[in-house]
């Protein structure tokens, strides 16, 4: 082994009379790349930015950690304390819900008005379908069932629970008990301000069973586990890097504060303070020994059930009153309080701020039930089916607003009726969805064409929208050659006008002066009626009777002819004491 020597390898070479040949220039450069490549596996190739960002630093992490939901404190799961890391604790939310006036009515209003909506159970409809499939007996054992859903209270009350616990700290927690035989037995409510989540360690989502998934926290300590199969948590508003709701107490809690402190602010006005009501200054010569005595004096002669506090006091220095201080319990301040919390639950604050306009008032009362109500239902309506779900295993069946259902009816009927109006649908395609038998009628379009309607089929022909067309002229006015009276001339496409008001009765004829024949004859007109040709009653029925064969007159109960053609008789209708003609003649034909 050679001795150890301070001296390079080159000067030690060179020494030895052997020759040092320098590296080639860069190698030393392609050797780090090397390196590089090999322990960090950066392609060697890749030419670095001048002045560039650099490489980002490696991850750490195992990638089980790609799907994890938030970055969770470490050991989350290790706490035995509900909210730990919250802003607020569920005891400070209830406690606001439970002492503010506005925030208190605004709850039992809502709970009030989801209570009374009638429900049913009914089978989903299939994709496309109008109707549902018949109901089976499953959805009358679940409406049975769900009369009293914790067999202790009825759905009214046990709504009402629910809501509770989702208005104020939207941690609804329902605990499915079985039967024996392993048939749903209840549903029963708890505590939601006593459960912790439980989050997979990697993934911090919810995690599946067997494995626990919420624990219940009594007296400090872990007390019970519960799977997904045994309760149902349900946060209403949920939030990724949160574990608990976002109920809407403690979306408005500073303002709930603030109404707070109003009202104790109002209370102590009445029973808080020393400042007197009033100073009433008395004659300066009065020493205070007198003063004292007109003051016990006064006291005496005005007590009452009111607290000393109220009674003014006398001064010397002159005989004035001077009041100290102007009642200030109710202003614009209020009045934003209480906007800020209705509008939290989609509720008007009609009654807590100053007359409106009776129909904006009334309009903005229907947005708000409207806009309010409708979440809720739907919600509801999806706690229900993913208990129908998941603990029954009958995902075909559903929970149905029967309010909801109606009002889709309603609304699926109007659009039938503009559609067919419009002939983009037919009167029997319209029957169909109702399940009714068809009556061969094809679509057709309303209001246009000599009766009122034509059918697309004939709309598609050349012939029939000329005779339309032709039909729909007004009718042209001549003179007799014979009496020289007017009269209406027939038309070469027209129908006859001989006899064509034969079947009105001469009553009506009489009063808009009018003949059978079509004739106008001015001696018939009434009293008041300058020109027959002008009137427009009587164009009018001219023309109706030209395009349908028909006068379209209208009858009042009695009888009476009150208007032909949407023109009202008026004083005329005295002038025809005949009763209601056939039915072929009946008004609006």
């Amino acid at each position: 082994m050679p001795p150890f020597t301070n001296q390079s390898p080159a000067s030690m070479a060179i020494q030895q009379g052997g020759i040092v040949t320098p590296a080639p220039q860069g190698m030393a450069e392609r050797i780090l790349r090397g390196l590089d490549y090999v322990f960090t596996g950066r392609s060697p190739l890749r030419v670095q930015p001048w002045f560039g960002a650099g490489e980002p630093p490696r991850t750490v992490a195992p990638d089980e950690v790609k799907g994890r939901r938030f970055d969770f404190p470490w050991g989350l799961n290790t706490t035995t304390r509900v909210r730990q890391y919250e802003a607020y604790t569920f005891d400070q939310l209830k406690a606001l819900a439970d002492n503010c006036v506005l925030l208190r009515l605004a709850i039992e209003t809502r709970k009030d008005q989801m209570a009374k909506l009638v429900w049913s159970i009914q089978p989903r409809k299939k994709a496309g379908a109008i109707k549902r499939p018949v109901a089976d007996d499953r959805c009358q054992r679940l409406e049975d069932f769900f009369q009293m859903p914790d067999r202790e209270n009825s759905w009214q009350d046990w709504l009402r629970e629910l809501l509770e616990e989702m208005f104020v700290i939207d941690a609804v927690s329902i605990y499915a008990r079985r039967a024996i035989t392993g048939a749903m037995f209840s549903l029963e409510l708890i505590n939601g301000a006593e459960v912790k989540p439980i989050v997979d360690q990697n993934t911090g989502r919810v995690p599946r069973p067997p494995e626990a998934a919420y624990q219940r926290i009594l007296k400090g300590m872990p007390a019970a586990e519960y799977t997904t199969d045994e309760l149902i948590y349900a946060p209403r508003n949920k939030r990724v890097s949160k574990l608990y709701g976002f109920s809407v107490v403690e979306q408005i809690v500073m303002t709930v504060n603030t109404a707070l402190r109003r009202d104790v602010f109002t209370l102590q006005y009445f029973t808080e303070g020393n400042i007197p009501e009033a100073l009433i200054t008395l004659p300066p010569e009065w020493d205070i020994h007198k003063v004292a005595e007109f003051q016990a004096y006064w006291d005496a002669l005005h007590e009452g059930n009111t607290a000393a506090r109220r009674h003014a006091r006398f001064v010397q220095g002159g005989t004035n009153i001077q009041f100290t201080r102007e009642a200030d319990l109710k202003g614009e301040f209020d009045e934003w309080l209480a906007r800020v919390i209705m509008f939290a639950f989609s509720l008007p604050p009609l009654p807590f701020v100053k007359n409106q306009n009776r129909s904006s008032a009334e309009t903005a009362y229907e947005v708000s039930l409207e806009e309010g109500l409708e979440p809720l239902m739907v919600w509801i309506k999806g706690l229900v089916d993913r208990a129908i779900a998941k603990l029954w295993g009958w995902p075909d069946l559903e929970f149905v607003w029967d309010d909801t259902e109606k009002l889709e009816e309603i609304e699926r009927a109007g659009k039938n009726i503009q559609l067919v109006r419009a002939g983009i649908i037919s009167i029997d395609e319209a029957r169909e969805e109702e399940g009714k038998e068809p009556l061969g009628m094809g679509p057709a379009c309303f209001g246009i064409g000599p009766l009122g309607y034509m059918f697309v089929e004939d709309m598609a022909s050349p012939e029939a929208r000329q005779a339309t067309m032709e039909a729909l002229q007004p009718p042209q006015m001549g003179v007799d050659p014979v009496t020289g009276e007017p009269i209406m001339l027939e038309s070469a496409s027209g129908p006859s006008q001989d006899g064509i008001l034969s079947g009105v009765p001469s009553s009506v004829l009489e009063a808009v002066g009018l003949t059978p024949d079509g004739r106008v004859s001015s001696s018939l007109l009434p009293s008041g009626v300058a020109s027959a040709s002008t009137d427009p009653l009587v164009g009018s029925l001219l023309q109706t009777s030209r395009r349908t064969g028909r006068p379209g007159m209208s009858f009042s109960k009695s009888g009476q002819v009150r208007g032909i053609n949407g023109h009202r008789l008026a004083k005329r209708s005295r002038l025809l004491p005949g009763r209601r003609p056939p039915e072929d003649h009946n008004g609006g034909m």
